[in-house]
This record gives C-alpha cells, sequence and structure tokens, in this order.
C-alpha cells in the first residue's frame, strides 16, 4: 500500500473553514444533483451491511413508490 499524506491526513483542509454561504451553496448543491429518492436507496444499502455485520435479520423492504 502508499505512503499517506500527512498533510492530508492532519485534516487541517478550507472544508470546515468554508463560509455560511459558501456551505449553504455546497449544500443546496448535493440536493439538487441527488434527488431523496437516492438517499432513501443509500440508507437502504448502509442499513443492510449494518445488519449483515451485527447478524440480523434484514427488515421487510417497503414498496416501491413507483409500483403503486
Amino acid at each position: 500500500m502508499g505512503e499517506v499524506n500527512p498533510t492530508k491526513k492532519s485534516g487541517t483542509g478550507d472544508w470546515g473553514g468554508m463560509k455560511e454561504s459558501e456551505r449553504k451553496a455546497a449544500l443546496q448543491l448535493l440536493k439538487d444533483r441527488f434527488p431523496e429518492r437516492y438517499r432513501e436507496i443509500i440508507e437502504e444499502y448502509f442499513k443492510v451491511i449494518e445488519d449483515d455485520a451485527t447478524g440480523k435479520k434484514p427488515a421487510a423492504k417497503p414498496a416501491d413508490k413507483k409500483d403503486k
């Protein structure tokens, strides 16, 4: 494996120092580019991974809104 660049590892980037208006603009861009359904799919994906890791039986999958 490669070496980790210490400047990238330290967490001293500018992301946390963004102006409020820039942060809001970045969050809005994410919301605009990734619709609500994507968020639901990603949450479901991570829930399945968590259940698999903990040995839980997966919950019943909710019906897709388009199927109704």
